[in-house]
């Protein structure tokens, strides 16, 4: 099985990205795919707003995310909001 972690870098203007940190806590991991999620779903529904079919293609990689993340965080399942769909 794969594994699953954060990267943190930085990424400065000129030059190559640096890395700072590695984390795989799986508490970590479930709180930033949350996050994840929750940004997908915020562009969804302004895409919506904006087009209706680019809407639901964003729709479609918000559903794309959380299976994602079920399938390599333990402990992580779908959390989706049903506002958005």
């Amino acid at each position: 099985m794969s594994s699953v972690s954060i990267h943190i870098t930085i990424e400065p203007e000129s030059g190559r990205p640096i890395s700072l940190a590695k984390v795989s806590d799986s508490e970590v991991l479930r709180q930033v795919a949350r996050a994840a999620v929750t940004a997908a779903q915020a562009e969804a529904v302004r895409a919506k707003n904006a087009d209706p079919l680019l809407g639901l293609m964003q729709d479609d990689e918000v559903s794309r995310l959380e299976r994602y993340f079920s399938l390599l965080i333990p402990g992580y399942s779908g959390e989706r909001s049903s506002a958005v769909r």
